[in-house]
Formats: structure tokens, sequence, C-alpha cells
């Protein structure tokens, strides 16, 4: 899992390969996985619930992404052009 990033399904917590229990620690997992569910990467260290592979995530993402989570959230004045960055 060299460099994985995997979210919780329960509380959205994003962990690293090094925080997150590993499948092998994991009880009952055959009872937690759903038909057709992906494998997940292991256990939130938190609340326990599984985590999956967030794809494409690299360093700085995770920041985008809540940024523009406030982003959307406010509201902007009429008149008021607001400019997004890209890559």
């Amino acid at each position: 899992m060299n460099g994985v990033k995997a979210r919780c399904q329960n509380c959205g917590k994003l962990w690293g390969e090094d925080k997150i229990v590993p499948l092998d620690e994991v009880r009952d997992l055959l009872q937690r996985i759903a038909p057709g569910e992906r494998v997940p990467e292991g256990e939130c260290p938190e609340c326990g619930a599984l985590c999956h592979k967030e794809e494409n995530v690299r360093s700085g993402d995770v920041v985008r992404i809540e940024i523009q989570g406030l982003v959307d959230a406010i509201s902007v004045p009429p008149g008021i052009t607001v400019y997004q960055g890209g890559r």
C-alpha cells in the first residue's frame, strides 16, 4: 500500500496507510463487506468503520477538496465574479 490514502466510509476522514488498521487485524471482515463492494484498505482507527482507497489523491489534493467545499458553500453577492483556479 505504498502511499495509499483511504477514506473512512463512516466519519469521512482520510488516512494514510500507516494510520489505518490493516485488513489482517480487522474483526469480522467478511461479514462487513457487502456483495459487490470493493475490498477495503483497512479499518478507521477512530470510529472502526471500513476505509476504502481514495482514487487519485495526491499530497495537497485533500486541502483543495476541503477549500473547494468551503467555496461552494459561500453565498456570493450579485455582481461579484468568483474565479476558480485550475491546475
